[in-house]
Order: C-alpha cells, then structure tokens, then sequence
C-alpha cells in the first residue's frame, strides 16, 4: 500500500504545495481502492470449465482441434495463456460471462499426459493492477507411439488381416544403387544424384528419382540397435526397423535381423524378422496402464496374443562373422550410445567392401534430461555422423 504514495505525494507533504498534494493524493486514494476492489473480486471469482470431454487418445504427431467453453463471473479477462507439453491455444473468444477456447492438440511423443493449465489474467475495475488465476484443464491425453501403428499393420499382415494394411503409408527405407527398377518418387534429402529421373522431373516439375529394390537372390542384414535415450529416439528407431521389415516383407526381399542388445542373429526370414520387431515393439515402448491389444479387433487379439507368445531364438554370433554373408547391411540406431561401435563397424564394412546404410533420429537430445546432457548428446552425435559420412557410409536422417 505504501506504493501508492507516488514520489509526487510525498514531495507535496514535504513541500506542503496544496497544488501539488490534492492530485497526487487523489492518485494514490485511487490505486488503493483498485488494489483493495480486485483482492476482494479475487475471492468470489468463479472459472468453471464446461466440457464432457475426460480423455482423448491419439496417435504421435497427430493433431487434434478441441472446443472448449468456460463459464465465468465477476471478473474482467484481459488475457488467457495456455501452459502445455501437447497442445497450443489458436482462439480466444471473450464474452461477458464465457469464454470459447480452440486448442490445437499435437503431441510429439507417446505417454500419457494432461491437457495442461490455463493463466487467466483478469483486470482490476480501473485497469491498474492484473490478477493471475491458473485453471487446470482434466482432460487426459493418452499419446500411442507411431511404431505401435506400424505394429498393427505387421500383424494384419502376418495373421492375414486387412483391417489396419490396405491404404496405410509405410514409409519406404529399403533403397539401393543395385537391384532392379521399381518405381519413380519424389527426391528425399541424401538420394543419390545419379538416381535423378530427368525426364519425370520435367513433366512432374519437381525432382523425381528411381527407386530399386533387391534382386530375390540378394539379402538385407538389418541391424537393430534397440537401446535409445527416451520416447522420441525409441519410437524412431522402432518405427524405422518395422518400416524396413514390412517392406522387406510385402516385396519378398530376403532379409535378416541382428539385434546388439543380444549380439546375435534373431531371425533369418521375413516372417520372423517383422514377428520378431512387433514383439521386440510392443515389450520396449510402454504406455502405464495402457494395453496395446486395446487397439486391435476383439476377435482377433487372443489370436494375436498367441501368434506374439511364440518364442523365436537367437543365435549369438558376432556382427564381423555376420556382415560378409549380405550384400547389404542397413543400421537402425540412436548413435549416441554406441558410437564408437558403430564407426569400427563401419570401417570394417568399408574393407571388406560392403554396403552400409545407417539410419538415425533427426534429434536424439530432445530426450536429455537437461541441458548438459543435451550437449554432450549433441557432441557426440554430430562428430559420428561426420565419421560415418567420411568412411563411405550413406547417413539417413529420419523422424
């Protein structure tokens, strides 16, 4: 209170100028009675948010438009913020006893979240002093992993379902400088120049490449490195490896799966290596309280349960005695953990003239706890990258 004896007040007692003090004084009465209107407005302000909506469930880096209503009295609103991991504010409109509120929801990694907190800055009567009240929003988001849906069209492929596979996007990783024709696509950053269709960018107006797959009598090594920093890298990582061995899958291309957590061969033919992925899927990312069978057909999930029980061994072999036998070998990993390990392996696969292909997250220190960490994360990645790069490796960056 003593604030509001403006300098002007005070210079006005001291002077003892009638002029000066009338005003000064009328100032401060003023400011007091501001301040004492909107600690008493304060204790009766009721924010009430109007919606049947207790949880939503969606996938990663989906979005979704939510209208939300609050019922308000006795207070100005001279602005609202929304505090949240998910979900931005994209309209505000105000009104006498209610405020309308348009959310954007778009998580970019899996878990289970709350919407998050509104700040409701609310004026005194005579626009002097503001009042914050923070007002939680109860709504539950429940945030599946993008591999999760890859998972789902593994099993309708290899149970024989159609439910989740016909018109899905399965993003294609399976590229090579040899094989045969398959298609022409739309250039993607690190395609090789010589792929460049000349004659379909013309008539296209945009940069086309070919794309080749194996020959049947080649092989695809794909090597798994299923350790990752937290939901963004393990669900890039994850969905990467699915990916590849859908694709391997629907094409009939001959591949295998070497997981480093194991060190050893997991399985050696299409079928096994996407059984293998889905289970490796749905044991490594994990949703508390949150069943991944919730999302398949009631009557298919006993049978899926039975079909994903199947025990599928590992021969424990080192990756040098492994990675002659291929014509190709394709890396999944978040780098960060193993990259000495994998640099050796790439310039061991450089002498013996093999071709290595490495796939890694675009940003794997957004999981990093802190700052520090962060760096270090950071650190580590670029100067691998350049290490892969500079021994002949084709570096793909993807997520």
């Amino acid at each position: 209170m003593l604030l509001a004896l403006s300098p002007a007040t005070l210079i006005g007692i001291a002077a003892k100028d009638i002029v000066l003090l009338i005003p000064s004084i009328a100032i401060a009465i003023a400011m007091i009675g501001d301040y004492s209107y909107l600690v008493y407005v304060s204790k009766r302000i009721r924010i009430e948010v109007l919606s049947s909506i207790e949880s939503i469930k969606m996938w990663t880096s989906e979005k979704r438009i939510l209208s939300l209503q609050l019922k308000v009295n006795r207070c100005r609103i001279s602005g609202i913020e929304l505090q949240s991991q998910i979900a931005k504010l994209t309209a505000v409109r105000i009104a006498s006893n209610s405020v309308e509120l348009v959310v954007e929801v778009s998580p970019p990694y899996y878990g289970r979240y709350r919407l998050g907190m509104l700040r409701i800055s609310i004026t005194s009567a005579l626009g002097m002093y503001i009042y914050v009240q923070g007002v939680e929003l109860r709504i539950e988001v429940i945030v599946y992993p993008r591999a999760w849906r890859l998972a789902l069209i593994a099993l309708g492929l290899l149970h024989g379902l159609t439910t989740y596979t016909e018109g899905s996007e399965i993003p294609t990783y399976i590229r090579s400088l040899s094989g045969i024709y398959y298609t022409t696509r739309e250039y993607t950053a690190g395609d090789p120049l010589a792929r460049i269709d000349w004659k379909a960018s013309a008539r296209l107006l945009k940069i086309m490449v070919k794309e080749f797959r194996e020959e049947m009598g080649g092989g695809l090594l794909l090597l798994y490195d299923d350790v990752c920093l937290g939901p963004y890298t393990c669900d890039v990582v994850a969905s990467t490896a699915l990916s590849i061995a859908i694709s391997s899958f629907a094409s009939s291309i001959p591949i295998a799966l070497y997981l480093t957590s194991r060190r050893g061969l997991v399985a050696k033919d299409p079928r096994d290596v996407l059984l293998a992925l889905t289970k490796l899927v749905f044991e490594m990312l994990t949703i508390p309280d949150v069943d991944p069978y919730e999302l398949l057909p009631p009557a298919t999930r006993d049978e899926i349960k039975k079909l994903l029980g199947v025990s599928i061994p590992s021969t424990e072999v080192g990756i040098e005695n492994v990675l002659e036998r291929f014509k190709i070998t394709t890396i999944v990993t978040s780098l960060v953990h193993r990259a000495t390990e994998i640099v050796r392996l790439a310039e061991y696969a450089r002498s013996k003239g093999v071709e290595l292909e490495v796939y890694v997250p675009r940003k794997p220190w957004i999981d990093s706890d802190d700052i520090e960490h962060a760096y270090t994360v950071y650190t580590t990645y670029r100067l691998a990258l350049s290490k892969l790069r500079s021994v002949g490796c084709r570096v793909n960056v993807v997520g």
